[in-house]
């Protein structure tokens, strides 16, 4: 593809980004609640739950996802080398270090709990196989 034309899979690639980024900040604000009044969560809600005491970790590493979805998407769009490809692969690494991690800590292994890696092997792919080209600048 020639200098400034960007792909339509890249655009959409950073629409997805957007929309995942703005969904991830309202996680966070869901999070918040849960930490600051856990008392709002009944007994039967806590059970799919991971401890309280890692709350705050998951909610730093949303904040930390948000904005590497959103500055990843930004790189898709100015199809930016470092914004666009680094930070989306730094996304998918750290995000499947942390479906792990929340896999690890719950007490029942659900298919659910996998879901959350596919995204991020995609965008892995994405980003250093089939974009890999478009993202120069």
């Amino acid at each position: 593809m020639s200098e400034g034309q960007r792909p339509g899979g890249l655009t959409a690639l950073a629409v997805i980004h957007f929309v995942l980024s703005a969904f991830s900040a309202l996680g966070v604000v869901g999070l918040v609640f849960l930490i600051l009044m856990p008392e709002l969560v009944d007994e039967a809600s806590r059970e799919g739950m991971p401890p309280e005491s890692a709350l705050p970790l998951l909610a730093a590493n949303s904040i930390l996802e948000t904005i590497l979805l959103f500055l990843s998407g930004l790189g898709f769009l100015w199809q930016k080398k470092v914004l666009g490809r680094y930070v989306a692969t730094a996304y998918g690494v750290i995000s499947i270090i942390a479906n792990g991690v929340v896999i690890a800590m719950m007490p029942t292994i659900q298919l659910s709990n996998f879901v959350g890696l596919v995204y991020p092997l995609l965008v892995l792919y994405f980003v250093n196989v089939t974009f890999k080209d478009d993202l120069v600048r």
